[in-house]
């Protein structure tokens, strides 16, 4: 059996590769924008893991800052404290001898600034040990 090619059947055949081509480039078209999205996306994640490894290194470095301050502080502070108790030897060790000085010249008879100032040392003494 035969059939007849007519313009209609023509007609009809070029209307369904148009609509197959119009299909297939609609179909394209929405693989490109899926595609173009999926990049985007990617990019974004990328970018989005690099901003996550920049933040910790800046948090690495913060604290890598801040523990060593914290040392620093921490060395100054025993410097400090070990001056701060040398002086206070050093401050005793003056006051003793400035107090036999003192006892010294009263016995040796010397009045006057020397008793002021033997009586004036023994109340400071007295009122600092009174303080602690």
């Amino acid at each position: 059996m035969q059939t007849q090619i007519t313009i209609e059947a023509l007609l009809q055949c070029g209307a369904i590769i148009m609509a197959i081509f119009g299909s297939y480039k609609v179909v394209m078209e929405i693989v490109k924008a899926i595609t173009d999205r999926h990049d985007k996306e990617k990019e974004w994640t990328k970018t989005a893991e690099n901003l996550e490894k920049g933040r910790q290194e800046i948090i690495k470095r913060y604290d890598a800052k801040l523990a060593e301050m914290e040392e620093r502080i921490d060395e100054n502070h025993c410097d400090t404290e070990a001056k701060i108790q040398e002086l206070r030897s050093e401050m005793l060790m003056l006051t003793k001898c400035m107090s036999a000085v003192l006892d010294g010249l009263k016995q040796l008879n010397c009045n006057g600034a020397v008793s002021e100032a033997k009586k004036n040392l023994d109340e400071f003494l007295m009122s600092r040990a009174y303080d602690m």
